[in-house]
């Protein structure tokens, strides 16, 4: 190979010496040009102070770079541009697709990869368990005590099912070994989750979040909900279910849970520090998040009033508590995504938080961020659905008419289809329509309507046809007399605000997220619900209603089905139920929610 390349560096300064001496006299007057004739009489050029730079590969992409810009200058555009330019790019495309197809390739692999490990890693813990129940028994039966062989098969069943499935025609035996289970080949489980990844325990989580020290507290939030957030759409719901099993909350540490007894009360108001204090900014983030899922939600009302209470109580100021504006943010949020229970809608009425929301959002709708506006307006209407809010918006009448009219003109769009269906609710009852007469809320309307389009306009006619009296009020959904649940979201979406401007840090050398659930949290012997039981491992809804409330999206979600509003840019309601008389707004308006 060093004989080749020898002999091609003298054939190429063969052909140089030819060049100069049959085409060089033209360029002999170019002093930039002189150096290069004595280059073919020079013995070691590519240790020669003067050439040395040329025999580098920096000198051939530098000169393949300025040629390839003096071609693209002096052509007439890409039409016409030389041959030798469209094979250098050509060249350089075609080497760009392969790069990129050998990365899909890797990725598609790298995927494959995660889960194959993934399905290890879970049946890795099955057998785990399996192991852990058969030494149990051989224990016992060292010791002397009696073994019941067929329940520990029918436990060791309950952990790894695919281990020990009968085959079909085998369920006319009778009684099968555990030795005849065990010596069956392992197939693939058909589940793969990879945001599970490891067993929590949970006994040392909720210990170090009631006793630990306030860092751990907040890192340890801080990563039960990134568990959440962090993992793909179709494993958040195992992540909330195995915090609801676990109850990561200690809401069932008692058998009347209350907002005194409540561990979650303590971090929302701290012991022993001032507030604001961002354990409570941590805590209700985590909350948020939780709520957000349907079987979160069902978590979180397992507890009766008791969630709600705590947070009403932190959000009205009791007892002295100051919050930051995330953390009244994060509590709002969850208390909107709660009213789609209507147990908690009522309980919400009855602690006041109609008449709260009149008077925060009264005196702060200007200042407000456009995620506190669009919850905030989202929980009144739900709230104002009801004939009890409504009772409670009569003697301040004309200060929530004021409210509603004046968020009509909002640049905020988002919020404008819930503040129509809360108009659209408490216009419905004669008194506060009387009290909207005397405003001259009609002009205001009419003034709305020359300024608006599409469905803000069809929503606006059908809200003055009420505000006359030329049609009467939908009362198809305004029953107080619900049964059922009514929370029927069938989409869980997390909002980009849960873990937007978090406070929380980890210093440097400190574990954070999974990293540190992994580490200090992880469980070797991991839990198994079917055989561990917990009393709360069935998921029951708090609230008793037909009909379901919406509630705001992060991201625009289309109407395929016509049951969503779209987070960040929503100028519409869509019906939830059938039409009646002919109207659209009046399903908008009043037909997504209850009264």
């Amino acid at each position: 190979m060093e004989g080749e390349s020898e002999t091609d560096d003298t054939h190429g300064m063969e052909v140089l010496r030819h060049f100069l001496d049959s085409k060089g006299t033209e360029f002999s007057a170019e002093p930039e040009f002189l150096p290069y004739y004595a280059l073919p009489f020079v013995s070691d050029p590519v240790s020669h102070p003067s050439f040395q730079e040329l025999f580098m590969e920096s000198w051939v992409k530098r000169l393949t770079g300025n040629l390839r810009d003096f071609l693209v200058n002096h052509s007439w555009g890409s039409a016409v541009a030389p041959r030798l330019l469209k094979l250098g790019l050509e060249a350089q495309c075609n080497t760009a697709h392969k790069a990129y197809a050998q990365l899909l390739e890797a990725n598609r692999n790298l995927k494959q990869l995660k889960r194959r490990y993934q399905r290890l890693y879970k049946d890795h813990h099955n057998l785990l368990g399996v192991a852990a129940e058969l030494t149990g028994a051989l224990e016992n039966s060292v010791k002397g005590q009696a073994v019941d062989l067929k329940a520990t098969l029918d436990n060791c069943t309950k952990i790894f099912p695919d281990l020990f499935t009968k085959s079909p025609g085998t369920e006319q035996q009778s009684e099968a070994t555990p030795e005849d289970a065990i010596c069956r080949p392992v197939p693939q489980s058909q589940e793969d989750h990879p945001a599970i990844g490891f067993d929590l325990d949970f006994h040392k989580i909720k210990w170090n979040l009631s006793c630990g020290s306030m860092k751990t507290k907040l890192l340890l939030f801080q990563a039960l909900r990134w568990r959440i957030t962090k993992s793909p759409p179709e494993d958040r719901d195992l992540v909330v279910a195995s915090y609801f099993r676990r109850d990561i909350l200690s809401l069932h540490h008692s058998p009347q849970p209350s907002p005194v007894q409540l561990p979650l009360s303590a971090h929302f108001n701290p012991t022993h520090a001032s507030t604001p204090h961002p354990l409570q900014q941590a805590a209700a983030r985590l909350v948020n998040t939780v709520a957000s899922l349907r079987c979160g939600r069902d978590y979180l009302c397992s507890a009766g009033s008791g969630v709600l209470r705590v947070l009403v109580h932190c959000l009205q100021g009791d007892k002295g508590i100051k919050i930051d504006d995330v953390t009244a943010d994060m509590i709002l949020a969850t208390l909107q995504k709660l009213s789609l229970r209507h147990s908690q809608r009522v309980g919400m009425i009855e602690l006041g938080l109609v008449e709260w929301l009149i008077k925060h959002l009264s005196a702060n709708m200007n200042a407000m961020k456009a995620y506190t506006l669009e919850y905030s307006t989202a929980l009144l209407m739900n709230l104002c659905l009801h004939r009890s809010a409504k009772e409670r918006c009569v003697p301040v009448a004309k200060t929530v008419l004021k409210l509603l009219i004046t968020l009509l003109g909002t640049k905020m769009t988002q919020a404008i289809p819930y503040v129509n269906g809360a108009l659209y609710s408490l216009l419905a009852h004669p008194q506060i329509n009387d009290e909207a007469k005397h405003m001259g809320l009609c002009d205001m309307l009419e003034f709305y309507l020359k300024n608006s389009d599409g469905e803000m306009s069809k929503q606006l006619e059908y809200i003055l046809k009420l505000h006359r009296g030329h049609c009467q009020p939908d009362h198809s959904s305004t029953s107080d007399q619900e049964n059922g649940d009514d929370d029927m979201e069938e989409m869980d979406l997390l909002e980009e605000e849960l873990d937007s401007n978090d406070p929380v840090h980890s210093l440097h050398g400190e574990l954070s997220g999974d990293q540190l659930l992994y580490q200090q949290y992880r469980l070797v012997f991991p839990y198994h619900g079917v055989v561990h039981t917990s009393s709360s491992s069935t998921a029951q809804s708090a609230g008793d209603v037909v009909l379901r409330p919406t509630t705001p999206r992060l991201h625009s979600l289309g109407s395929s089905e016509g049951k969503y509003v779209s987070y960040k840019s929503a100028t519409s309601m869509e019906p939830s139920h059938h039409e009646k008389n002919g109207a659209e707004v009046s399903e908008t308006c009043s037909k997504m929610c209850d009264s």
